[in-house]
């Protein structure tokens, strides 16, 4: 049996849709784990952090598991996303300066393409529910990063990277470094 490939997609190691869109929908239960990860290890749990990792299961759910049209867009941009945050926390500081900007990238297409699925829905008379809880939680995420940004801002007027004693910059949690944008 012979698999085919969507031209389209950008998730080619599976050969159906539907299992990308599966596989894409657990690989986010590790985000609503993380919330205890970071627990059991010490550190606390921002707002921001919280709330998006205890409903990101909901929004893929409702999003790519059952109403999955336009999915794949913003799943590629939250991979590419979650690619460079998590090299950064593996070490790779060059990727700092360019997480808020690929985590800003992926909420706002998100946003874009939920406004456009409601807007053709819309005239269609097709159901739009599963957009708008997907554009809500988007823009709520939204909102608690730029919160985020502006809460750090205030803490280093700088803005330079918090140092150890030998003077270079210390990759710290995502929560603590509140970069964890998804």
């Amino acid at each position: 049996m012979t698999a085919s490939y969507s031209a389209n997609s950008l998730f080619w190691l599976l050969p159906t849709d539907a299992e990308r869109r599966y596989a894409y929908h657990l690989s986010k239960f590790y985000e609503y784990i993380d919330i205890l990860l970071v627990l059991a290890n010490g550190g606390q749990v921002a707002l921001h952090f919280g709330f998006h990792h205890l409903t990101t299961p909901v929004l893929t759910y409702v999003r790519v598991l059952k109403h999955y049209e336009g999915w794949e867009l913003f799943a590629t941009l939250n991979a590419l996303h979650h690619v460079l945050m998590y090299s950064y926390f593996g070490g790779i500081s060059a990727f700092r300066p360019i997480l808020k900007w690929t985590g800003t990238l992926q909420l706002v297409m998100g946003i874009l393409a939920e406004i456009r699925m409601i807007w053709v829905k819309l005239a269609d008379g097709e159901v739009v529910w599963p957009n708008m809880i997907a554009s809500l939680l988007l823009t709520c995420y939204m909102m608690l990063f730029v919160r985020e940004i502006k809460m750090e801002g205030a803490e280093k007027p700088d803005g330079k990277n918090k140092e150890d004693s030998s003077g270079s910059a210390v990759p710290r949690s995502p929560s603590a470094e509140g970069l964890k944008v998804d």
